[in-house]
């Protein structure tokens, strides 16, 4: 019976330990699926991060696209005052003669009247006195430099014919959205 107890005793002891070492091994293949779940899970974790980033990059572009396209009024008066101002300078110095009888100016030139008579307003001297315009123009000039309110205006001197002409034009019309229909 001893030799029948021995043996026994050396087959029990050997089974717990290959139990050990079968635990041991699904432990580590537990643990190694684990791990391998956690990567994916940090991966994922991660692409959303990256995910969150592009959604604000996306939306950062589309406010600022709206902002511009609906952003405040573009103010060219100071531009539409230069044009007017080399339009009637460029008629006066081809046709001379306008400055005899300058209540021609608009048709001579081909500016439209109540384009100009509306959102514009001209002064012309020849040589210091007042031929065509109101002269609170240049206060209104003066003024335009402060507050957004007045004209933006622009002036140029022409030698014509040896006699001084002197233009000044103003722009209050800003630049603004309209509907079309």
């Amino acid at each position: 019976m001893f030799a029948n107890e021995v043996e026994l005793r050396s087959s029990d002891a050997q089974t717990p330990s290959a139990d050990v070492s079968a635990d041991a091994e699904s432990e580590h293949s537990e643990l190694q699926e684990v791990l391998v779940m956690n990567r994916k899970a940090a991966d994922d974790q991660i692409m959303v991060f990256v995910f969150f980033i592009l959604v604000f990059i996306v939306g950062a572009g589309l406010m600022a696209g709206v902002f511009m396209f609906f952003g405040s009024e573009y103010d060219i008066r100071k531009t539409d005052a230069d044009i007017l101002n080399y339009r009637i300078q460029k008629c006066i110095s081809e046709n001379p003669e306008i400055t005899d009888n300058i209540q021609n100016l608009l048709d001579s030139c081909q500016l439209n009247k109540e384009t100009i008579e509306t959102n514009y307003q001209i002064l012309i001297y020849l040589d210091e006195t007042i031929i065509y315009g109101q002269e609170n123009l240049l206060a209104e000039c003066t003024l335009g430099e402060k507050n957004a309110d007045y004209p933006k205006c622009s002036n140029s001197l022409v030698d014509v014919e040896g006699k001084n002409v002197k233009i000044i034009t103003g722009a209050n019309q800003k630049g603004a959205r309209e509907t079309v229909q």
